[in-house]
């Protein structure tokens, strides 16, 4: 299989000597285009496998700094709600004793340091009292809310404002709030965790932005409403996003989130360069191993190329060596078979026996030499498609029968009988005749010089074709060698072989190549110790093809 590969590639790149570069390079890319598209898309795929593992692990830290945010709101509630129980504060207030109930609240400050500021309003929000600061600190009125509630930023604080319900409940008394310090927030921000080179900021419901000052030291809070990512925020959209930085001339990764329970969210940035670099460098290993394969198949290819073209000059080098080799044979060989054909008639005096017998051996060597010569020439002439071809219908029968006429004297001298099995009359195939007997003579002469006892020819029709079997009954072919038997230049010594089975080597081969100019085929069958049968067909009379 792979000879008859190579033997059609070789055919394919090269034409009259010279080399086809266009098929050169379709073989280069038959060969190398799958594995050009199947690397691409395997880059692409793990390229988009990649970026999506790297914008799912900033969403992550995206929802886990807002989560923790949601604690940390939650927690400033809780402070407030259990303030507004204490004591005597909703007394008090029920009883507009205004100055007594901020100062029941003196120790809160100190049991709770990022409160800064405490102030209390009536139901309708008018501010009455206030501890740690004016009592005008947030104007004049404050805004009430039926829950607990956390505003946005102003003035460096955030207000938690707390309702204060009545004793035993039945309404609101007034509004508790809390203010609290920008530096806690921003203290809150510095123990994230979102990477080495990570920023975070906390964004109010106006789209204020609290800042890591160790990162943007030129300002603690900043207005990012106008920025369209922050008005998606402010929906309460979550998602990642590439940003360009103007400040710092950098491409940021940019992943933010909603935080529950509030109107605030968190935005998570990251540079782009270091947020992609694990990708980035598994995307340049991957690229080096594709490159460092797809050049050793170029590699490969280049050396399988040159093979092939060293290959196709020793075969041509080797062709036009026989066939010089077997022109300028051709004249000496007649003229000294000649020789000894007038030796042999007395031309040149009378012979002795042993002279005779020596005469006898040149002659029979000189035949053989003629058949080298002839075969030679033959393989040489059906390869190149120089062969003359006289398509006819040709009856079988006749051919058979002088194939085996030229055969009668060998198989009387080694005792082997003919034995004709099924040949119908009038059987006839659609051939080049001179061609036909060759093959027929390759085969029996094949077929005679194995044979231990007898030799089998038979023929019959099968569909649009004749089939042709030759069968001996000697040693067979060893399993080994039938893939390479139709190939030049084989010989296969049979087990009980000797000296009258050596052969040129180029029958079989020849047999193939008359068959397959004229649409035929051949196979062959054997058991080693039971013989061989070769199989042929021809296309029958009147089948053109």
């Amino acid at each position: 299989m792979f000879s008859k590969i190579a033997s059609w590639l070789v055919n394919s790149l090269f034409t009259g000597g010279k080399i086809r570069w266009k098929t050169v390079a379709a073989f280069f890319l038959v060969f190398v285009g799958p594995f050009a598209l199947l690397a691409v898309f395997s880059y692409i795929n793990i390229y988009k496998n990649l970026t999506g593992y790297t914008l799912a692990r900033r969403t992550s830290v995206a929802y886990l700094a807002a989560t923790t945010l949601e604690g940390r709101l939650n927690q400033l509630k809780e402070v407030g709600v259990t303030v507004s129980k204490r004591g005597s504060l909703p007394i008090l207030m029920e009883q507009k004793k205004w100055g007594e109930a901020v100062k029941s609240l003196g120790n809160v400050i100190q049991e709770f340091p990022f409160v800064k500021e405490i102030l209390l309003a009536d139901p309708t929000g008018k501010p009455m009292a206030a501890l740690g600061g004016s009592i005008n600190a947030m104007g004049e009125t404050i805004l009430v809310h039926p829950q607990p509630y956390i505003s946005e930023i102003y003035q460096s604080v955030v207000a938690v404002s707390i309702p204060v319900q009545k004793m035993g409940g039945g309404g609101t008394v007034g509004v508790l709030v809390l203010q609290v310090g920008i530096d806690t927030l921003i203290d809150w921000v510095r123990e994230m965790e979102v990477g080495q080179m990570g920023f975070v900021y906390f964004i109010d419901k106006k789209g204020n932005a609290i800042v890591n000052p160790n990162y943007a030291p030129e300002a603690k809070v900043a207005d990012y409403s106008k920025l369209p990512i922050i008005q998606k925020l402010l929906q309460k959209n979550r998602g990642v996003e590439l940003l360009y930085q103007p400040t710092t001339q950098e491409e940021r990764l940019a992943a933010f989130e909603p935080v529950r329970g509030h109107d605030w969210g968190v935005m998570v940035q990251e540079p782009s360069t270091t947020a992609f670099a694990e990708r980035n460098a598994s995307l340049r290993a991957i690229m080096i191993v594709y490159v460092l394969i797809f050049g050793f198949t170029i590699l490969v290819l280049s050396f399988i190329l040159r093979a092939l073209v060293e290959h196709k000059k020793a075969e041509e080098m080797r062709e036009q060596l026989i066939h010089v080799i077997t022109h300028e044979l051709r004249s000496p060989v007649a003229t000294v078979k000649a020789a000894i054909s007038n030796m042999k008639d007395g031309i040149v005096g009378p012979m002795n026996p042993k002279q005779m017998e020596m005469l006898n051996i040149a002659n029979r060597n000189i035949d053989r030499l003629t058949k080298i010569i002839s075969d030679l020439l033959d393989i040489g002439r059906f390869e190149s498609g120089k062969a003359e071809m006289h398509l006819q219908n040709v009856p079988l029968k006749p051919l058979v029968k002088e194939v085996t006429e030229n055969v009668k004297l060998e198989m009387q001298n080694r005792q082997i009988v003919l034995k004709n099995g099924s040949m119908p009359d009038g059987l006839s195939v659609y051939g080049d005749p001179d061609m036909i007997l060759q093959l027929l003579n390759n085969l029996m002469d094949n077929a005679v010089r194995f044979a231990r006892s007898e030799v089998v020819v038979d023929v019959r029709p099968l569909g649009n074709a004749v089939q042709v079997d030759v069968k001996d009954d000697g040693p067979g072919i060893p399993k080994a060698r039938m893939g390479e038997l139709f190939n030049k230049f084989v010989q296969v010594n049979r087990p009980t072989g000797g000296s009258q089975y050596k052969g040129t080597g180029l029958g079989l081969a020849i047999c193939k190549q008359i068959l397959k100019l004229q649409g035929g085929k051949i196979w062959v069958h054997s058991e080693e110790g039971k013989g061989t049968t070769f199989h042929f067909t021809l296309p029958a009379a009147g089948q053109v093809r």
